[in-house]
């Protein structure tokens, strides 16, 4: 009889299951019997349950009684109830004297009786015979709990289990996300989650391995544990099926990518034909009986998770693998699979300088480019380890090799394989290693040192042919760097597009014309290039992800966010898919950019945690720091901390480009470092700045002047974002010069020449859909309204500023709007519009509502204030007035009519 574990490990997401077995020993313990089923797969937690409830039935006085099956002895005779047998003196020979004797004995234990039956699927029909009588008849307060596998109980099992008496069954179904972090201790991880698919075995199993040596040791053992009982199971199957367990682990092992074993369907006729015995498909058949191997009702298995087809896997010897990985590799080369399907038999059967298997590797390589660039890397590695140095196929094969690194976002390793090994050959194959070199660099923040790559290699040979690439890619590098003959490259693109009628290069040469445009301020020409291609964009079903992003871009620095917004969601989608590691995190952080414009602050903190997600482990650079700054200001918004502890002050750009400077500006606005914003910017003249956003700027250049009380800096900040934003026609900076001139009025005592300009403002981020912005400017008109004693607009614009608040999660603008509430409430309490009347301004605007019947909630929210105020100052007026009573008030107020006059 199976002892339960001492102390047993708490359980995690089966509280419900646990509270039912509970309640039902409650009702044990008062004589009613019960019978519960406890169903799952293996690994689901059926044996943790039971242990966890025979642990607190232990506790609390009750009668537990546990048996477990056998399963390298399924057929001994009572091998389920062997020991309940021994314990209660029971005859074998007599079974209805078999029954009676347990009965007896069961009733005669104290009272609650527990009888658990562990793993019953594995049990001789005397067991099922006489666990059939206990659940047909069962004695007086006992509740007796069934665990088993249902794929693997035998119809004799299912007829007894179906004549129980009071039967209710527990399903233990996969655990949550939350529930899968809870258990394995690790961080939130959705790759745990999606290779364990909610199985607690599987699940731990699969932290240990993504913890590694960081593993706590309760959790190396317990996946140790789990691996062993896995194996265990493995050996109890005969050995004539092992062969086509065999088989089917290594067709398994085929279908891997970067380690992680498939759930895709084995052919059954390829299982047998690898397996190659007399009695193949008598194994398969047998295997789906232990539930090993599970059939999809077709012609498909699949293996009962991914722990069995590894442990299955591992049990083989190395010299056996060889050969069944070479036998697989002929079996699926002859029925015509393409050269992906058969890659990884090949990779892990071929010897050096096999030219064949470097060629289907190679095949494999491109073939997967498409849709898995890190595999294809794989693929394309293991293929340059088969040749000889001096191959002809070697600088191909490492050109092909960088370029699928580079689309799966190992640009660092990309660029460095093509700096060390620059290849010699055809001109057509230096292009495409400087194409691929110079966008390792560009997507890494470095377009200068991209450009110079491009401009060299097309210096080499000015008349070669078919170099559309390599002259997109250097328009694209000299737009991000405002270099010198930025046109000439764009119109030179266009020209050996249009030669090869090259429609998606047309499109990606206009997008990037349309970038420039937009850059350079020249809204007209941006929107005119932009137009066609957002079009064609939008009608594709699939768009190139690098066409959408330079889209996306190009529609930030126009303010068109809601498009950008939409263009990255396009582009996230097909990255996704193609698993392009190198674009995913660059889009994340330009949605989660637009999003914090928008005002989607929760969307901007996921979408940038997710970038840096992505980037973890990769060497710190442009996107990490451009992501820490926008992730630090988008919590700072939400949460209302302070930003300025980000870290510390920013370095000076590595790169002297509008692009490679962006994260070191958006680091010092965060720091409120003047001095870094400025070096970073470019100096006075803000060189390094795009000029579609120099208003901006200059606007966040004025107000860290104001705020270290430099007036005269602060003068002509506010004049060159007035000057800059002049013909841009950008709304937004039109916006941001505009309340930067508010402000300075405001600043010099002229809140009323301020307020219009502010007004202005709104409506312009309004329009927008800058919501943010639109607070913002919200809460600086309430200020210079209340200095104005303008209180009831005062009280607009703070209502505004709530509501936007509330509307985008921003606990930083309603702590700020709680904040001028306060003050500019006191303000208008201490105003009175009649130097003669008892009551307070806002005494008698309370006064007023309270005629109109409103509550004091009703009050408090329409005065954005708490109901506490409301009611001190209604104590004011009852004491002013000498009211004693709401309605005393009212008729008071009824018979003196001047005393609400203006309110």
């Amino acid at each position: 009889m199976r002892k339960p574990a001492a102390t047993p490990r708490p359980l995690v997401g089966r509280d419900r299951q646990l509270d039912e077995l509970a309640i039902a020993l409650h009702a044990a313990g008062h004589g009613v019997s019960a019978v519960i089923e406890i169903l799952g797969d293996p690994g689901s937690g059926k044996t943790a349950l039971l242990d966890q409830l025979a642990y607190r039935s232990a506790g609390t006085g009750a009668s537990v009684v546990t048996a477990s099956g056998d399963r390298f002895a399924p057929a001994r005779p009572h091998g389920l109830t062997r020991e309940i047998l021994t314990r209660s003196g029971a005859e074998t020979r007599d079974p209805g004297g078999v029954h009676r004797a347990v009965a007896d004995w069961l009733t005669r234990l104290p009272a609650p009786r527990l009888l658990l039956f562990d793993d019953a699927h594995w049990s001789d029909p005397d067991s099922v015979d006489l666990l059939g009588r206990l659940l047909s008849e069962p004695p007086d307060g006992v509740l007796t709990v069934v665990a088993y596998r249902p794929r693997q109980c035998s119809p004799r099992m299912r007829d007894r289990l179906s004549r129980a008496t009071r039967q209710r069954r527990l399903t233990l179904p996969p655990l949550s996300p939350a529930d899968v972090t809870r258990l394995s201790g690790l961080a939130e991880d959705t790759a745990l989650y999606t290779l364990c698919a909610g199985n607690p075995r599987l699940a731990l199993v699969t932290a240990s391995g993504l913890a590694g040596a960081a593993a706590p040791a309760w959790l190396t053992a317990a996946a140790q544990s789990a691996i062993e009982q896995t194996g265990s199971e493995l050996s109890a199957v005969a050995d004539r099926h092992q062969r086509c367990l065999a088989a089917a682990s290594v067709l398994a092992c085929g279908q891997r990518t970067r380690g992680h074993w498939p759930t895709a369907p084995l052919a059954v006729e390829e299982v047998a034909a690898l397996a190659a015995g007399p009695d193949a498909a008598r194994s398969i058949d047998a295997l789906v009986a232990h539930d090993l191997l599970r059939s999809d009702g077709t012609n498909g298995l699949r293996f009962r998770d991914t722990l069995v087809a590894m442990i299955a896997y591992r049990r083989l010897g190395p010299g056996e693998r060889w050969r069944l990985h070479a036998a697989a590799a002929t079996l699926l080369r002859s029925r015509g699979y393409p050269a992906a399907d058969y890659a990884e038999h090949v990779r892990l059967s071929a010897a050096r300088s096999d030219n064949a298997a470097v060629e289907a590797l190679r095949a494999a390589g491109r073939q997967s480019h498409a849709r898995n660039p890190l595999r294809a890397a794989e693929l394309l590695r293991s293929a340059l380890d088969l040749l000889p140095p001096d191959a002809d196929q070697v600088a191909e094969t490492r050109v092909e090799l960088a370029e699928a690194m580079a689309s799966g976002g190992a640009l660092h390793e990309a660029s460095d394989l093509l700096d060390r090994h620059p290849p010699a050959g055809p001109a057509e194959l230096r292009d495409r290693a400087a194409t691929t070199r110079a966008r390792c660099q560009r997507l890494l923040g470095h377009p200068d040192e991209a450009l110079t790559v491009v401009r060299s290699r097309l210096t080499a040979e000015p008349g070669a042919a078919g170099r559309l690439p390599l002259l997109t890619e250097a328009a694209l590098d000299a737009v991000l760097c405002n270099a010198s003959g930025t046109d000439e490259l764009v119109a030179e693109a266009r020209r050996a597009a249009a030669e090869r009628g090259d429609d998606p290069g047309l499109r990606t040469v206009s997008a990037i014309q349309a970038l420039a445009a937009a850059a350079a301020g020249h809204r007209t020409a941006a929107l005119a290039a932009l137009e066609p291609v957002a079009t064609a964009l939008d009608a594709m079903p699939n768009p190139a992800p690098d066409l959408a992003m330079i889209v996306a871009g190009s529609e930030l620095l126009l303010e068109h966010d809601r498009r950008a917004r939409h263009h990255f969601d396009q582009a996230l989608r097909t990255a996704g898919t193609a698993r392009r590691g190198d674009l995913l995190p660059r889009l994340l952080v330009g949605r989660g950019a637009a999003a914090l414009r928008l005002g989607s602050v929760g969307h901007a903190v996921a979408d940038l945690r997710d970038a840096l997600r992505a980037v973890e482990g990769s060497p710190p650079g442009h996107l990490g720091t451009l992501a820490t700054a926008l992730l630090a200001a988008a919590l700072a918004e939400r949460d209302g901390s302070s930003a300025g502890n980000a870290g510390a002050d920013p370095p000076p750009p590595t790169a002297a480009t509008w692009y490679g400077s962006l994260p070191q500006r958006a680091l010092a606005r965060l720091r409120g470092s003047e001095a870094a914003l400025l070096a970073c910017c470019g100096g006075a003249s803000l060189g390094l700045v795009p000029r579609a956003t120099r208003p901006y700027w200059s606007s966040v250049l004025f107000e860290l002047a104001i705020r270290r009380h430099d007036d005269a800096a602060a003068r002509r900040w506010v004049a060159q974002a007035l000057w800059q934003a002049r013909g841009l026609g950008l709304p937004g900076m039109s916006a941001h010069a505009r309340l930067a001139r508010a402000r300075w009025l405001q600043h010099r005592g002229r809140p009323e020449a301020a307020l219009p300009a502010a007004g202005t403002a709104i409506s312009t981020y309004q329009s927008l859909g800058w919501r943010i912005a639109e607070a913002d400017a919200h809460l600086f008109a309430a200020i210079a309204a209340g200095r104005c004693r303008r209180w009831r607009d005062a009280q607009d614009h703070l209502g505004a500023a709530r509501r936007l608040a509330e509307a985008t999660g921003s606990e930083r603008l309603r702590r700020s709007a709680i904040e001028q509430q306060r003050r500019i409430g006191g303000l208008a309490g201490r105003s009175s519009a009649h130097p003669g009347s008892p009551l307070t301004r806002r005494e008698r605007e309370i006064a007023r509502l309270v005629l109109t019947g409103a509550s004091n909630a009703r009050i408090a929210e329409r005065l954005c204030v708490t109901v506490k105020t409301v009611e001190a100052h209604l104590t004011h007026v009852y004491r002013k007035l000498g009211a004693g009573s709401r309605t005393q008030l009212v008729t008071l107020l009824l018979g003196h009519p001047d005393a609400l006059e203006q309110c």
